[in-house]
Formats: structure tokens, sequence, C-alpha cells
């Protein structure tokens, strides 16, 4: 009998995941998928932003010359 792998979602990671994709943030109107995406990569990242397109970006390391 084969062992069943184990998951690599956390319980904080499948509750993310469920609340992002039934999140209603058409193209144009991102700002509450936005919210919802930078709450949790917040203790992830050093820093993050969002632009006038629509990106929500966390950034890692920065001030280094090599950044995530």
């Amino acid at each position: 009998m084969a062992k069943k792998a184990k998951s690599i979602l956390t319980d904080s990671s499948w509750s993310f995941l469920k609340s992002y994709i039934n999140n209603p943030s058409p193209v144009g109107f991102e700002s509450s998928g936005q919210k919802i995406w930078l709450e949790y990569i917040k203790p992830f990242v050093d820093s993050h932003f969002t632009d006038p397109y629509g990106t929500a970006v966390g950034v890692i390391n920065p001030s280094a010359p090599l950044k995530l």
C-alpha cells in the first residue's frame, strides 16, 4: 500500500488560497485581491508596494544587489 504524501499546504496557506480565489477582483478592480495578497506575504518580505497597474509586489532583501 502506497504511503500518502504530506501536503505542502498549511492551514494558514489553505485558508489564504480559498479566500484569495473566492475574492472578486476583476481586471481594473484588483484592490481587494491586492489587500488579501499583501496581508498574507507581509511576514515573509522586508517591504512591499503596489503600482497603478494593479501589481502587488513583496521584496526580500531590498537594499542588497540581489533582491527577490
